[in-house]
């Protein structure tokens, strides 16, 4: 795959449409990396176009001087010692107490922006690899949902038909003219799934990939930022509940000291100035927000990957899925059709349909859905022999 593939991947074209996930993986992917995004470009503006640090300077030191001594300060970084404290004399305790982060804001923010997209970017480069394009797919279902399509019937027969064929075969090159290029976009399957469950197993993996991703990035932050930030939000949250006023944090602290050098001919000078970090009270906010929102995205990507491990490990949920739409449809005839329901789902349609067909469900509406059920229903009972369980793909 070339690197203009990988590229158009992670383009804001493939940043902003997405429908064949769920909204808890838009949250991670699309949600969450706008998020960081917007905040890396508010710090970056402040770092870059305003004054994100301002030191006192002695009287005698000239404009010169006391830009160097703002340049200096902000590279090598200032150290937070409360006002009532002492400032320590050893050189080792100003250095343990240095806030080395507040430069790296913007670039920490879109890096973690990378890490939340990089699942997604995986998932569509795999996708493809099934000869199947998901999102293309749920696009003409959705057309056909909300009547963007004035062919209905047709559509829903077109869709039913391309996807009984491409889980009927494999290694096969599949084409189907009247679907045009929206759906249609023929490929070798590179991999051999005779029981059919590629699509289903690699969303499965990618979701595992958006809960380790967001909770990896919650304690590599609380690394990076002291190892106090794991506990910052419940801190806000206990301020809040007992009424305390919202006070500067100790760990991005307003008022800070810098220690630098001047050096006059072969005299050097020790200088330590307070500094004012106007950056932290963006990045203060900033972070309280991230805390919160890390939290949610865990939680949300834990649940809908428990979800998932229900449905890939129960029959019964896929079963009840399939047969609640044929029940509402009311084209379950007998008990010989009910017999048939289990062979449809778990012979038929297996992992990879059942994937598409609760990709369906959750974008292109529940509508056209059932209407692709039933149309895959009547190709499946009108075979002269259905596929059975032994049958190789």
């Amino acid at each position: 795959m070339s690197v203009n593939t990988i590229l158009s991947y992670a383009a804001f074209s493939r940043l902003t449409s997405s429908n064949d996930d769920l909204l808890a993986d838009r949250i991670s992917h699309l949600y969450t990396v706008l998020t960081l995004i917007i905040f890396a470009i508010i710090v970056g503006v402040k770092q870059f176009v305003g004054d994100p640090i301002q030191c006192w300077t002695p009287a005698d030191f000239k404009p010169a001087q006391s830009a160097y001594v703002l340049s200096n300060c902000w590279i090598q970084s200032t150290y937070y010692v409360q006002m009532e404290d002492v400032v320590p004399s050893s050189k080792r305790e100003r250095e343990a107490a240095k806030l080395a982060y507040y430069q790296w804001v913007p670039i920490i923010l879109l890096f973690m922006a990378f890490l939340f997209k990089l699942p997604y970017i995986l998932w569509r480069m795999c996708c493809e690899l099934s000869g199947f394009n998901v999102s293309n797919f749920v696009s003409l279902a959705y057309k056909t949902q909300y009547g963007l399509s004035t062919t209905h019937d047709e559509n829903v027969k077109n869709i039913s038909d391309y996807l009984d064929r491409w889980l009927a075969f494999n290694k096969k090159l599949v084409t189907i003219p009247s679907l045009g290029d929206e759906v249609q976009k023929p490929r070798y399957f590179l991999f051999e799934s005779a029981s059919r469950w590629y699509l289903m197993i690699l969303y499965y993996f990618i979701k595992v990939l958006y809960c380790v991703n967001a909770v990896t990035q919650f304690f590599l932050l609380n690394q990076f930022l002291g190892g106090w930030y794991a506990m910052y939000g419940s801190e806000v949250i206990q301020n809040m509940i007992y009424g305390e006023p919202f006070m500067e944090s100790h760990r991005f602290p307003l008022v800070t000291l810098c220690d630098y050098q001047i050096r006059q001919m072969n005299n050097v000078n020790d200088y330590t100035s307070m500094c004012v970090l106007s950056i932290n009270l963006f990045s203060e906010k900033i972070f309280i927000f991230i805390w919160f929102w890390l939290v949610f995205v865990c939680v949300v990507s834990i649940i809908s990957l428990i979800k998932w491990t229900l449905l890939i490990v129960i029959n019964r949920k896929r079963l009840s899925f399939v047969h609640d739409y044929l029940l509402l449809l009311n084209i379950l005839c007998g008990e010989q059709d009910k017999s048939h329901v289990k062979k449809f789902v778990l012979d038929y349609l297996k992992g990879d349909g059942m994937f598409i067909l609760k990709i369906l469900d959750a974008n292109a509406g529940a509508m056209v859905t059932s209407d692709i059920v039933k149309q895959l229903w009547y190709i499946y009972r009108n075979r002269p022999s259905p596929i059975t369980a032994t049958t190789q793909f």
